[in-house]
């Protein structure tokens, strides 16, 4: 079985309209083919329809009821993203509606709701109407109208719209969880505020294989991203780590001031090592016992974040996007990250 798709308003001999027959799209398909033949046995549905391309002027009425999904945004169903942005809309509006329900956030989280899902929404409608015109054979680059190169457009669009059903073509601009202010800027160009935490494989202590993003197993959390490599090789890094569990041992340390109801963690830890041997170090790295330790045998995950020198910190907000990054050197600066976007409640 066969799916069959043709734009009827186009620049060809016989373009049609929407009240286009079955025998006339079958006629078209025909001369779009020649010299090759199309023998057609048995259509099992047709139809015709007109793409709408619409956004809502808002998405919420003064943050009290909010809309997602098709109730604020319509696009061609020819690159599949409707579920995924409806999907997008509410995986982005949850975790901020908790913080504001818990007392930890100000309505100014949820104004960022509408600023970041419109942004997505508007980058998805323009690459679904490009996509929707090279299949036309239109708005090709260079103006090139042979079928290879039409046809190498076509095979970079549909993995562009496999990265954005995936979630890794989908990043944020900067805003007040968005921190441009706290990001290692020499860091690995591919990790950028905003961005979804890039994936990859991790081992736990007993050895079993895992991935890092089924690691963030607790709805409504920040996770912290630590890369400490190899400690037990670096006094330097030995000493920045005790001085940040000093730090989160302080009560007036965010991790301490940021608890929901429960009084259970807001703000969670994975550290990443790149040797087993930190699981039995008895000295001064023994607090990390207490956290969630994840090893990169290979490396390969320090080099995808780019934390190979020294070590570094992400902050993952609970939707997996990275809000802020810092060095080891520096972590105690994200107590001005979180105050810029969260209370503390008396």
């Amino acid at each position: 079985m066969y799916k069959i798709a043709v734009p009827l308003n186009d620049d060809s001999p016989m373009p049609l309209g929407i009240t286009a027959t079955l025998d006339q799209f079958v006629e078209k398909i025909r001369r779009i083919l020649e010299p090759n033949e199309l023998l057609v046995d048995n259509v099992t549905y047709f139809t015709t329809y007109s793409v709408n391309v619409l956004v809502a002027a808002a998405f919420s009425a003064s943050n009290r009821v909010f809309l997602v999904g098709d109730a604020i945004h319509v696009q061609s169903p020819k690159t599949g993203q409707g579920l995924n942005l409806g999907f997008g809309d509410v995986y982005n509006l949850f975790w901020k509606l908790h913080l504001y329900d818990q007392g930890l956030a100000s309505l100014d989280v949820l104004d960022t709701f509408d600023s970041e899902r419109r942004e997505i929404i508007a980058r998805i409608q323009a690459y679904s109407d490009s996509t929707t015109r090279l299949q036309m054979g239109r708005n090709v680059p260079g103006g090139a109208t042979d079928t290879a190169t039409i046809m190498r457009e076509l095979a970079y669009a549909t993995n562009r719209a496999l990265r954005m059903s995936i979630g890794t073509d989908i990043e944020y601009s900067p805003n007040v969880i968005n921190s441009t202010e706290f990001c290692i800027s020499e860091l690995h160009p591919r990790i950028r505020i905003g961005q979804i935490a890039l994936n990859g494989t991790l081992y736990r202590k007993d050895g079993s294989e895992v991935w890092l993003h089924d690691q963030f197993k607790e709805a409504g959390r920040f996770y912290i991203l630590v890369f400490v490599g190899d400690p037990t090789l670096s006094s330097a890094t030995v000493a920045e780590l005790c001085k940040i569990h000093e730090h989160l041992s302080n009560p007036n340390s965010f991790v301490n001031r940021f608890r929901l109801r429960d009084s259970s963690p807001l703000i969670k830890f994975l550290w990443v090592t790149t040797t087993t041997k930190i699981l039995h170090h008895a000295g001064e790295l023994q607090f990390l016992s207490q956290h969630t330790i994840l090893v990169d045998k290979m490396n390969r995950m320090h080099v995808k974040y780019g934390a190979t020198e020294g070590g570094a910190a992400f902050v993952l907000r609970p939707d997996e996007h990275v809000g802020a990054s810092v060095t080891l050197q520096d972590f105690s600066t994200l107590e001005d990250y979180f105050d810029g976007f969260l209370l503390a409640r008396s």
